[in-house]
């Protein structure tokens, strides 16, 4: 009699010893899966970044290589601050979405001290490029905050 006990219980706690065995299995499986989805995941987001970068800047360089934009900024560089003005007005009919148009037709108001326009387009060119504050529109528009302070407007 007592055979038989001992017998049953010796299969039931290999029973046990193996479900104990497949869950730790089950478990060590699971966390291998979620490592390697964490890596696919961060490797995927370095690409977009890397990608993401690279194509906005390969489209700044197209941006900046339009001759529209070059004559502009030669305009410009004269003086000529209304001829300027119509050519970027013109531009940005054409194309809403440049933000060069903005920019420039800022950088006229600007020349021509029209701070409320100037600093309107400037702002619309920032939100359009947003790298741009540092260098080229945040130094206008600290200057356009200055004189208006000075000028109490």
């Amino acid at each position: 009699m007592q055979r038989p006990k001992f017998y049953l219980r010796n299969i039931l706690d290999k029973r046990n010893d193996n479900e104990d065995n497949f869950r730790v299995m089950n478990e060590n499986i699971v966390l291998w899966i979620i490592a390697v989805c964490m890596i696919v995941q961060t490797a995927i987001s370095l690409r977009n970044s890397i990608f993401t970068k690279t194509s906005l800047k390969n489209l700044e360089n197209l941006r900046s290589k339009n001759p529209e934009h070059e004559a502009i900024r030669k305009v410009i560089a004269k003086g000529q601050n209304e001829e300027a003005l119509k050519m970027a007005m013109n531009l940005r009919q054409k194309n809403p979405g440049d933000p060069y148009s903005w920019y420039y037709s800022g950088l006229c108001y600007y020349n021509m001290r029209v701070w409320d326009k100037a600093e309107v387009d400037l702002k619309e060119a920032q939100r359009m490029c947003p790298t741009w504050e540092e260098k080229s529109t945040g130094p206008y528009l600290r200057a356009i905050e200055q004189q208006t302070k000075k000028e109490g407007k």
